[in-house]
């Protein structure tokens, strides 16, 4: 798996969503890594270097997150 994006509707949602896949991929002996959300709440707990950016804001057009190879 190269990467996952997803969102939710809300904070809570989108914790749960964290919660699932963290449990799940570490099941099956896998890590999630350069995290990124627009919602600092959700990278609570997740170590630096596991990070990908700061808290992104869709007001700062020089912002750039790659995605599967995409912009």
């Amino acid at each position: 798996m190269d990467a996952i994006c997803t969102g939710a509707a809300t904070l809570e949602e989108a914790r749960e969503l964290k919660h699932i896949l963290v449990k799940t991929l570490m099941n099956h002996g896998f890590e999630l890594k350069k995290w990124s959300s627009s919602t600092s709440g959700l990278l609570e707990g997740i170590q630096g270097e596991n990070c990908a950016s700061r808290t992104l804001t869709f007001d700062d057009e020089g912002t750039v997150i790659r995605v599967l190879g995409l912009n």
